[in-house]
């Protein structure tokens, strides 16, 4: 192996440990010279890739291509149904943060305190925040305009409400194991999220 691929090898482990050690005992408690004793390596391989815990914890973020909000929903085009496709969605996102995997530990890690101001900042994740939801609200005015659900609906309150259900659950949920029937518990709880939109329904 030449020196450039045994480098970018020696990078990838140390990301590797980094993410376990970071998710399971914390960044406060989590020196770089335990990332670099549970990577095999040395402090000074550590530090030959990156500068500090914070470029070690941005590189976890990028190398994983995370949105800092879990429930960012991408923009509909040209969608039959966007009611549908938004539970769908959202149902993908929170089953794959209910599952034990690199998705659920970063998220553990970014929005642990106190060193998530390191990667982003409060302002920087509320900020996340309100795309997610504004992107959700997009998606419930596709769904009035295809009559899916009815105009009087206010879509940006019901957005925030969707968010703040789904991030609360979500929050709660890394207290605790992973999820041992994640697809089904993400189903119950975007059902129970989108259920205040079903009294609205349009009657056909």
């Amino acid at each position: 192996m030449n020196r450039k691929l045994q480098g970018l090898a020696t990078r990838e482990k140390i990301l590797d440990a980094a993410e376990l050690a970071f998710s399971a005992y914390g960044t406060e408690h989590t020196s770089l010279e335990d990332v670099a004793r549970a990577a095999l390596v040395t402090r000074g391989a550590i530090y030959g890739h990156f500068d500090d815990k914070a470029a070690l914890l941005d590189a976890l973020l990028k190398r994983a291509a995370l949105p800092l909000d879990p429930f960012m929903v991408p923009v509909l085009e040209n969608c039959d149904s966007p009611l549908e496709r938004l539970r769908q969605d959202l149902q993908t996102r929170l089953h794959t943060v209910l599952c034990e995997g690199t998705t659920r530990r970063l998220y553990r890690i970014l929005l642990a305190r106190p060193m998530n101001n390191t990667i982003a900042s409060a302002e920087t994740l509320d900020e996340a925040g309100q795309i997610a939801q504004a992107r959700i609200a997009t998606a419930l005015r596709a769904a009035q305009d295809m009559g899916e659900i009815s105009e009087d609906i206010d879509s940006r309150h019901e957005a925030s409400m969707i968010h703040a259900l789904l991030t609360g659950y979500f929050r709660r949920s890394l207290l605790r194991a992973a999820e041992s029937r994640p697809r089904e518990q993400a189903a119950e709880v975007v059902h129970h999220a989108l259920v205040p939109l079903h009294s609205h329904s349009v009657v056909r």
